[in-house]
């Protein structure tokens, strides 16, 4: 036992000090090979200077600095330097062609060195697509293995960015199904992105509302980020174009979380609703959209921690947002929030990949999935949101209507009121209050129009008689009759009111003589002289009228009443059944010794 323990103890000792002891196993190279993580067998080495070349790393004392990456897949976080990597293949029986993937698209430069070769493959998004060794999205690499037994293969890996470096290892059969499987999925992917585009946007143009442009405007934005992220932009849209490739890197993200600022503004309506969160929304937009045209020439440091600072932001600004909405009753909300959290768990894991978690299933492909989900949602939101707001707007037209049925009922109401504060109950003719609201208009209109109008009282004769013979409803029901014939003799503009009792006022406005308002009183005198039919019986009665002018006999309504009062005193003065204007000297100082 004492021996054993003696051994293990010297082995690891030698292995600590042998660093080849430490080195990590070959890579076996098998006829079948679907997609093997080799991350593990990977090792690696930091080159400060950048300086170091395969001649340099392929001997000592450089070649003792390489270290087991350990994992599958090699994430040192966000780094400007240069990393090698040693791998070693070990060739059995079989034959190629294998080839090696790199599965992160955004690495700058990338260069493979076969065994014994100082010319390298190339790769990285700063080399043209047509010098690359293969097309593909991501990076790849024949593995040839010339040599039965270990093949050393070298990479120089240069970035500035995230320095991810997923490695697999694949036989061109096994490569060619999964990536036909992968452009069908891929393809499923961006067809639902362009479906959903197309489909809103047709919305927008019958429904006129801006929220369904903004979701269009930003799923384009999304599918361009994803497409900057998986690869595709590179292969598809800019393959000769290394600077539009660092462009598009570093401007996706402000594109997406400024068009995500913009949607949510428009979706969850915060400018009418929450005037404090709108502003926070507005400043990450205008943040996002002032960043786009400077990140070309700010460093590739500064922009890293800007893009990730501003798509922190915008997901606790939004995703805020959503939930105050929510919170206060906005249920179109709900979709908003479940769609967010599916891509926002995404980006999470897309930022975390970028300071050192290791790249998975989830951090490669969660934005993608966490995206598809959300544009389904969204536009179901918006279409709950149309809903939500067309039913809103129903209730409030009822409320409006309801409002405005109140509103003509409770006018009625006071209309009818009013009417009845101003209108004799028995005749329906204006009464006292109104008749002096009356006559303050015709002074007024007689001012201004520089004209004349008469008031005349009438005073039925008799009327006493009747109420005492045949009883006060008799009276009720000649007083009625009266009314109906002397509203007969005025023109539309002039005024007839009751006093009360069986006193009658008539304003009679714009005359042209003195004579005009006898005219009207003969014609009264003649109305009132055919028999009423009343409750069986045929009643007479005869008017005593008192005229007074405007202006002659004076301006003040009161004084203009209270003369036609008096002169309608010397009518009956006169024997009844005539007029008498107020202005006559002659029947003036009759009246006054009958006074007197």
């Amino acid at each position: 036992m004492v021996l054993a323990r003696f051994i293990r103890n010297m082995l690891a000792l030698a292995a600590l000090a042998v660093p080849g002891l430490c080195a990590a196993a070959p890579v076996w190279l098998d006829a079948k090979l679907p997609g093997l993580p080799i991350g593990a067998q990977v090792e690696y080495m930091e080159d400060p200077t950048g300086k170091l070349t395969v001649r340099d790393v392929s001997t000592r004392p450089w070649m003792d600095g390489f270290a087991p990456v350990r994992t599958d897949n090699l994430n040192l976080g966000f780094r400007d330097s240069t990393v090698w990597l040693r791998i070693r293949f070990e060739r059995g029986a079989g034959t190629g062609p294998w080839m090696l993937e790199v599965g992160y698209p955004l690495l700058d430069q990338l260069e493979f060195y076969p065994p014994g070769s100082s010319i390298p493959l190339v790769g990285g998004d700063h080399t043209r697509l047509s010098e690359r060794a293969l097309s593909d999205r991501h990076f790849l690499f024949p593995v040839d293995a010339p040599e039965l037994g270990v093949n050393v293969y070298h990479m120089r890996v240069r970035t500035v960015g995230t320095m991810s470096v997923p490695m697999r290892l694949w036989d061109r059969a096994s490569f060619d199904t999964a990536k036909r499987d992968e452009s069908f999925l891929l393809g499923a992917y961006y067809g639902l992105l362009a479906v959903m585009m197309a489909y809103n946007l047709f919305l927008f143009f019958v429904v006129r509302d801006r929220a369904y442009a903004a979701y269009v405007v930003y799923v384009g934005a999304m599918g361009f980020l994803i497409g900057v992220n998986n690869g595709f932009g590179g292969l598809y849209l800019w393959p000769e174009s290394p600077a539009i490739a660092d462009w598009a890197q570093v401007a996706a993200a402000p594109l997406v979380c400024g068009t995500a600022a913009i949607f949510t503004r428009s979706f969850l309506q915060t400018r009418a609703n929450t005037r404090g969160v709108d502003r926070v929304l507005l400043a990450i937009t205008f943040a996002a959209f002032a960043l786009l045209p400077v990140v070309t020439f700010l460093p590739r440091v500064l922009t890293f921690w800007l893009d990730h600072l501003l798509a922190i932001s915008a997901i606790i600004g939004c995703y805020g947002a959503g939930l105050i909405r929510f919170r206060r009753g906005f249920k179109p909300a709900a979709y908003y929030l479940i769609a967010f959290f599916a891509v926002f768990v995404g980006g999470g894991l897309m930022v975390a990949r970028n300071f050192g978690l290791p790249a998975s299933l989830f951090t490669d492909y969660g934005v993608q999935i966490g995206s598809a989900l959300e544009v389904v949602l969204l536009s179901m939101g918006l279409g709950d949101r149309i809903n939500t707001l067309r039913r809103e707007k129903e209730q409030a037209q009822g409320e409006a209507k309801e409002r405005e049925r109140t509103s003509l009922l409770l006018q009625e109401s006071e209309e009818r009121m009013r009417y009845q504060a101003q209108h004799d109950p028995l005749s329906g003719l204006p009464n006292r209050w109104l008749l002096r609201d009356r006559l303050l208009q015709a002074v007024a209109r007689a001012k201004r129009d520089r004209t004349a109008f008469a008031v005349a009282l009438v005073d039925l004769d008799n009327f006493k008689i009747v109420n005492d013979s045949l009883g006060h409803d008799v009276g009720d029901l000649l007083l009625v009759e009266v009314a109906q014939r002397l509203s007969g003799c005025i023109r539309e503009r002039d005024t007839i009111a009751r006093l009360g009792g069986d006193e009658f006022v008539f304003v009679l406005e714009h005359l042209s003589a003195p004579e005009d308002s006898a005219l009207v009183a003969r014609k009264i005198i003649e109305v009132l002289a055919t028999p009423f039919p009343v409750a069986g019986e045929l009643l007479r009665t005869s008017p005593s009228i008192g005229i007074s002018l405007y202006p002659e006999d004076g301006q003040d309504p009161d004084f203009l009443l209270k003369f036609a009062d008096i002169a309608m005193y010397r009518a009956k003065s006169a024997g009844r059944n005539c007029y008498r204007f107020y202005h006559d000297p002659e029947q003036l100082h009759a009246y006054d010794q009958h006074v007197d």
